[in-house]
């Protein structure tokens, strides 16, 4: 029996990633599989590697099998194969594909079940992949394998750091520009106005409740103007990269930004109250924070 279950769908970038990687992780580890997600490979150099898991392997045995697959030239035949629905018909008899489309999730009942009822290779071809059981009895275990890696460690902390000298509250903004112009026909793509605006309410919630030195980390895929935010205490990261901003956001109190597989991260991972804005969202309570429970 093949207890190793090999991932392949190139959708999205480091959150929705992180996404489909957290939750298949944490199903392999409640389940008893090890796992090959060939779409996480271009990201696993941003984690720290431990002893049986290197960014996008991990292992549970020291099974043949196992060790075949950390092989490049094996894993490079994979994806090949995982493109290739002629051969992944041809080969049905010996691998079993589930497939989703890039708007259709694959749920921990469906994967168990799916999983559980042959012996043959299982590839999955899907990047929204739901755990949440296993993901919430095996969180711990998760983020300690999805460390980053420590010069992105060093470089997030030395940040904030340099901030809680200044402030005793951090706040978070993560504004995603870039690919959000065209997203859904830019719905969720916020002017640097609209951003100043939200940190001025937050600015002035926090100090209605005595809380007096209140800090913004500005992380982006642009960078505003020097003058954009004018008296306001915005920082940014002085060498931007993006596992530093990843981590940095979740080292922060509170965090702020669009919807996001990045953003959900930032809160499920660092356990930071997050809100979600909207074109007209008013910032008016704590209430509207909450940390994220999945990822």
């Amino acid at each position: 029996m093949f207890k190793t279950v090999i991932i392949h769908c190139d959708y999205g970038r480091l959150g929705n990633r992180l996404h489909t990687h957290s939750n298949a992780l944490a199903w392999c580890i409640n389940n008893g599989y090890g796992l090959l997600n060939l779409s996480f490979k271009p990201y696993s150099q941003h984690f720290h590697a431990n002893h049986n898991c290197f960014g996008y392997i991990f292992n549970q045995s020291t099974s043949l099998t196992s060790k075949i697959f950390q092989i490049g030239f094996i894993q490079s035949l994979l994806e090949n194969l995982c493109r290739s629905n002629k051969w992944l018909k041809r080969l049905s008899w010996f691998i079993e594909t589930i497939d989703r489309d890039h708007c259709t999730s694959l749920s921990e009942q469906e994967l168990t079940k799916s999983i559980s009822r042959s012996n043959k290779l299982k590839i999955i071809r899907s990047w929204d992949i739901n755990c949440p059981v296993s993901l919430l009895k095996h969180k711990d275990i998760v983020k300690k394998i999805l460390a980053p890696n420590l010069r992105s460690k060093f470089c997030a902390e030395s940040v904030i750091q340099e901030l809680r000298c200044k402030y005793s509250t951090l706040i978070g903004v993560h504004a995603r520009r870039g690919d959000y112009n065209d997203y859904l026909g830019g719905i969720h793509y916020h002017s640097w106005k609209d951003y100043k605006n939200w940190i001025s309410e937050i600015k002035i919630l926090f100090e209605d409740q005595m809380i007096k030195t209140v800090g913004f980390l500005l992380c982006s895929d642009e960078h505003p103007l020097t003058d954009t935010f004018e008296s306001l205490p915005v920082h940014f990261i002085p060498e931007p990269e993006m596992m530093c901003d990843l981590h940095a956001l979740s080292l922060c109190d509170y965090n702020i930004g669009p919807p996001s597989s990045f953003g959900t991260w930032i809160s499920w991972y660092g356990n930071v109250p997050r809100l979600v804005i909207q074109k007209g969202t008013k910032v008016l309570s704590f209430n509207q924070f909450r940390v994220s429970e999945t990822c």
